[in-house]
């Protein structure tokens, strides 16, 4: 299917029949197109599996039995295969599972976009390659458990799960806190400032990601205000949004300020005091709570 999604431009590999879409998916694989509704290509599928290691399907449930292509009958032919099995939501559902509609069920395009803005879908697959990287892990540890006398394994993987895990501290943010998240734009629901865009005289932006004292940074980027030792505890939810609401950003903030000057100074920043992101007190407590 994906050697006709080619970009509006017009893309390919110079064979004429294999687009960018299909070379980045594909690359490297050889091919062998069987089929199954047909006794002799059950059987040529079944003489493949029983000299591989692993097989891989993104068949609907059910739909695997119903060709021979399932789980149990190919380790009937191969005890020792590892069968890694890609679904939507589970191998106990029937639906389809679509990169698009589980970004926006598991609610990463509720959170992607700017404030004022509609959802967003992001701009690549990211469920698929999310659900790809577990299955990836599931599969190294099946092939590791076989190693050392285990058999076979199935291993099953959905995209809906893998957009879940894929929350991280966004999920968390609500069920430790009870925060639900909301379309930000660049900014970040835990740590400010981080990945704040700000125009440069070379037209485009700079973004800050620091990593060294926030003190010497913002003296650097022209802070006026600086939030108290009261507020900037770690533990309160003051700092972060101090920091971001912060009018400080007097260099470069009109465009003056050319990009390769602000990643010289502030990577001189970043050697001179290398230092985790939080608020300049040694008295501080080490646990953040930035909810």
């Amino acid at each position: 299917m994906t050697r006709r999604w080619r970009a509006p431009e017009g893309d390919g590999d110079g064979r004429g029949d294999r687009s960018a879409y299909f070379c980045c998916c594909n690359h490297g694989k050889q091919s062998i197109a069987l089929d199954l509704s047909m006794e002799a290509g059950r059987t040529l599928l079944h003489e493949l599996a029983e000299d591989a290691d692993v097989v891989l399907a993104s068949y609907r449930p059910g739909t695997a039995e119903a060709l021979g292509a399932d789980y149990e009958t190919l380790s009937a032919v191969n005890p020792d295969l590892v069968y890694g099995h890609v679904t939507g939501y589970g191998p106990d559902r029937e639906r389809a599972g679509y990169d698009a509609v589980i970004q926006a069920e598991s609610g990463f395009m509720h959170m992607n976009g700017p404030a004022d803005g509609p959802p967003t879908k992001l701009p690549v697959a990211l469920m698929d390659v999310l659900a790809a990287h577990q299955l990836k892990e599931g599969l190294l540890v099946a092939l590791l458990r076989r190693e050392q006398g285990g058999g076979g394994a199935y291993v099953p993987v959905s995209l809906l799960q893998s957009a879940v895990s894929g929350l991280a501290n966004q999920a968390t943010n609500w069920l430790v806190a009870g925060h639900r998240p909301q379309r930000m734009g660049s900014a970040h629901p835990n740590i400010a400032p981080y990945g704040t865009s700000f125009p440069t005289a070379s037209q485009s932006s700079w973004r800050w990601a620091p990593t060294a004292s926030l003190r010497r940074c913002a003296t650097f980027s022209g802070a006026r205000t600086w939030p108290t030792t009261r507020d900037s505890r770690r533990t309160s939810s003051a700092w972060p949004t101090a920091m971001r609401c912060m009018p400080c950003w007097r260099t470069g903030s009109d465009g003056s300020t050319t990009t390769p000057c602000w990643r010289t100074s502030m990577s001189a920043a970043y050697r001179s005091e290398p230092c985790a992101m939080s608020p300049p007190s040694s008295n501080s407590p080490r646990r953040r709570r930035w909810f």
